[in-house]
């Protein structure tokens, strides 16, 4: 049985699902921000990124962590020891030490997966159903990041450089920045009524 919709509530749904997917589509482009100044810096690769080494600032832009330790875990990690890290690791590491900036490219769409998803599964490669959170675009970029092949990867200032990433990135900096203005100007006004 079908239900009976307004038109207010199909534009709220709708409105909500653009927001979602918006945002989502800012905090993938944050991320590879951050992993291009990381990989243009002297540390040049993360060689342990996973989701829980993005973290959300206030402004909602994610912030890169655990960065440089390897040098310090592959000592205390023999190479047969599994590690939950190993879920973001990419093939290439799996099968022989070393890490790589197409290694981080790997783990980068693994957590763009957990993104869309809102879940730590694996999207199968084979799958044809898109969640209806995902955007074809977004869908192909975590396709293209998840290549078998290292250099069929693109690097992160590619994915920095999309079009739709940058142009939402720029909405969201602007929206921030007037939404900071706007809670100082009714600071202001609170704190002159109650004098």
């Amino acid at each position: 049985p079908q239900r009976n919709i307004s038109q207010n509530n199909w534009v709220v749904y709708h409105f909500r699902h653009l927001f979602l997917v918006k945002f989502l589509e800012v905090l993938l482009h944050s991320c590879a921000q951050g992993m291009s100044y990381l990989h243009a810096s002297d540390i040049q690769v993360h060689g342990r990124l996973k989701s829980t080494n993005c973290v959300v600032d206030n402004r909602m832009v994610v912030k890169i962590t655990d960065f440089g330790c390897n040098a310090f875990l592959s000592q205390e990690h023999g190479k047969n020891s599994a590690s939950p890290v190993d879920l973001w690791t990419a093939p290439e590491h799996l099968r022989e030490e070393g890490t790589s900036q197409k290694g981080d490219v790997y783990s980068f769409a693994i957590i763009c997966q957990e993104i869309v998803l809102r879940r730590n599964l694996f999207l199968s490669k084979t799958s044809q159903k898109l969640p209806d959170i995902c955007v074809f675009k977004v869908y192909m970029l975590i396709r293209s990041c998840w290549e078998e092949d290292p250099e069929k990867r693109p690097d992160f200032k590619k994915v920095e450089g999309l079009p739709y990433m940058d142009n939402m990135m720029r909405r969201l900096q602007m929206y921030s920045r007037n939404l900071e203005h706007l809670v100082e100007e009714r600071t202001a006004l609170y704190k002159a009524d109650s004098v």
